[in-house]
């Protein structure tokens, strides 16, 4: 008697694993209404529209966007959808790779992801002595920091301290994961009551460390290289300006901090001062600002690769019941067609609002950090093969070539 095959289970492809969203978009609510736009029979670029119009207008983009299967998460923006082109601005840019920890390595590496930083982005960065992740060539020990003029050290390794204040009796300590930054602040040589009293009041009223960073207060900047540790120990200020005693023994790598060129009790610099004087690449660090990077993966840590001057349009698309805001840049090769009744379109309370929330919110986006969007898309059709062509099935870049197929970018 043959027994029954016994019942297999169906085969799944695995799901390609997804990136992880660097920005997340805050969508402007507006009221709903229906839109009607009377849309100009030819397409043209954006630095065709504006020989031809003036801004604002409203326009669809009509350049078909490619997407393959492994892509990963939806597009953060939907270029599809009409879209209101409300102001041009010129600026000149920081172009930045994200650093990413990589959890399994130990190891901070630039990712595939970059940035764009303003001239005129309210924020102040660190510059640290290596060039890329990959320099090596100053990372230094605690013990090192411990005896040369290193202002500021950011640490990438787990490093453990425990804080100045506390008692003979408290043995706690903390313990910090890769990617802080740290003042090296004078050293306590003796551990008495009155200097327990004088690192709580640093640590206590203390103004944090984004002040220190911005100002003259660097003690150990200035100070020789002998007794900035007594006992294996130095004592520092974290980023939140606590006081704390780090053990100089413990294995760990430290990549130092550069001082100011101009002002060498200055360690934090504006986007417009590394434009102005450093060469690329550099690593830089995120200090303080008013408020923080839109990125979801955030180390703080940042590649700076070169600065250039670009035109671009502060536009946002208008999808349902909101907004979404964008820069496109001027030598987009992107082609849209142009809402020949703009005026009346501008009438509806919708279409008003969504006006009057993109210059004003658009204000703010083009002082920002923001992500550089790239996407594929045809230049134009050769083919009926090309227009059939499946999204899965994107050919190599060779082939991209041949058919046509070019690489953008928008600004999120």
């Amino acid at each position: 008697m043959s027994s029954k095959p016994k019942p297999t289970r169906p085969r799944h492809k695995p799901r390609p694993r997804p990136r992880p969203r660097l920005f997340v978009p805050t969508p402007l609510p507006l009221p709903q209404t229906t839109m009607r736009a009377q849309w100009a029979p030819q397409h043209v670029t954006i630095e065709e529209l504006l020989l031809d119009y003036k801004l604002p207008q409203i326009v669809q983009c009509r350049t078909p966007v490619l997407r393959s299967k492994d892509d990963g998460p939806p597009p953060p923006v939907r270029l599809d959808m009409p879209m209101i082109l409300a102001d041009q601005r010129t600026v000149r840019h920081l172009l930045a790779r994200i650093v990413v920890y990589d959890q399994k390595n130990h190891a901070f590496n630039e990712s595939k992801d970059s940035v764009v930083i303003p001239d005129d982005y309210d924020g102040n960065f660190l510059r640290l002595h290596s060039r890329t992740t990959k320099d090596k060539s100053h990372v230094q020990s605690l013990q090192d920091i411990a005896h040369d003029d290193t202002p500021a050290f950011l640490n990438l390794s787990n490093m453990t301290s425990f804080p100045a204040a506390r008692s003979s009796r408290d043995k706690s300590h903390l313990i910090y994961t890769a990617g802080n930054v740290f003042l090296v602040d004078e050293p306590l040589p003796e551990t008495t009551s009155a200097n327990a009293e004088k690192a709580a009041s640093v640590s206590a009223g203390g103004p944090g460390l984004s002040a220190s960073l911005g100002s003259s207060r660097l003690k150990s900047a200035t100070s020789s290289s002998s007794g900035r540790s007594a006992n294996g120990l130095m004592r520092c200020l974290d980023e939140r300006g606590l006081a704390v005693m780090v053990p100089t023994n413990q294995v760990g790598e430290m990549m130092t901090i550069q001082k100011s060129a101009e002002h060498q009790a200055k360690l934090s610099v504006k986007s417009s001062e590394i434009i102005a004087t450093e060469q690329f690449p550099l690593l830089a660090r995120f200090a303080y600002g008013k408020k923080q990077p839109r990125l979801t993966s955030f180390s703080k840590l940042f590649t700076l690769l070169d600065s250039f001057q670009e035109t671009s349009i502060i536009a946002c698309t208008i999808e349902r019941s909101s907004i979404m805001l964008l820069e496109i840049p001027l030598a987009s090769a992107l082609q849209f067609e142009v809402a020949l009744n703009r005026d009346e379109l501008l009438t509806i309370p919708r279409m008003r609002n969504a006006l009057e929330a993109c210059r004003k919110q658009g204000a703010e986006l083009s002082r920002d950090i923001k992500y550089k969007y790239k996407f594929s898309h045809r230049v134009q059709e050769t083919s009926r093969r090309m227009m059939k062509m499946k999204e899965e099935d994107m050919p190599s870049a060779t082939m991209r070539t041949r058919l046509r197929i070019t690489e953008s970018y928008v600004y999120i």
